[in-house]
């Protein structure tokens, strides 16, 4: 016995949803964007922190090098220097990092008549209701009778249409089957394009990590 329309909604309800790991992905890319933001703001700090360090190793007065002192002093300076050169490094490093990492493509191909991803599974799941629930109606006994008494000549299609549940089933099968279209072409054409971007936004974050976690101040 076939399903009713009522049981075929229930069950879309249980189903794994179309376009569950565009949301996932897309969600994560936002973090990646906030995160990378509070990076930058981390590398604008030491930028000013470089700029302090650089005053401060050019305040001491010369006439210090004339002290008995000068060789702790001098040390200090030193040190002053080689931490300079280090934030400096650093700073140019994640600098460079930061810039390489690539922008998020958008999940929405160019077109007015295109597949809108961030609609899914909402725009998947009306068309093959409706097509359920029009089937059904195709389906039943008095659609049959009505199909069935038609008149078969070529000519008379044209003063007697098809019955009205009849209609509704092909339009319905020829909307889901465009909308379904779409949504193969999407995920053969874009979508692979999107993992593997997330892929690398993902690998440079991590080398921007590990750069930072690993500098020796």
């Amino acid at each position: 016995m076939d399903k009713s329309f009522s049981l075929h909604r229930a069950e879309i309800e249980l189903e794994p949803q179309p376009g569950t790991a565009l949301k996932f992905v897309t969600r994560e890319d936002q973090c990646l964007d906030e995160f990378m933001a509070v990076v930058r703001k981390r590398i604008e700090l030491e930028v000013q922190h470089l700029a302090n360090l650089k005053k401060l190793r050019n305040s001491y007065d010369p006439s210090w090098k004339d002290s008995r002192i000068w060789p702790l002093i001098s040390s200090f300076i030193d040190f002053c220097g080689n931490e300079i050169s280090h934030l400096e490094e650093y700073i140019s490093e994640a600098t460079v990092c930061l810039d390489r990492i690539p922008d998020s493509p958008s999940p929405l191909q160019d077109g007015k008549d295109e597949f809108n991803a961030f609609e899914m599974p909402e725009n998947l799941k009306l068309p093959y209701l409706e097509y359920s629930r029009c089937c059904e109606l195709a389906s039943s006994e008095s659609s049959v009778w009505d199909l069935t008494q038609q008149p078969r000549t070529f000519a008379s299609r044209f003063t007697h249409p098809l019955p009205k549940n009849e209609r509704a089933y092909r339009q319905a099968v020829v909307q889901q089957q465009k909308t379904a279209g779409l949504a193969s072409k999407w995920y053969q054409d874009i979508f692979p394009e999107i993992l593997e971007n997330h892929q690398q936004r993902t690998e440079s974050v991590k080398d921007i990590l590990y750069k930072i976690l690993t500098s020796q101040r």
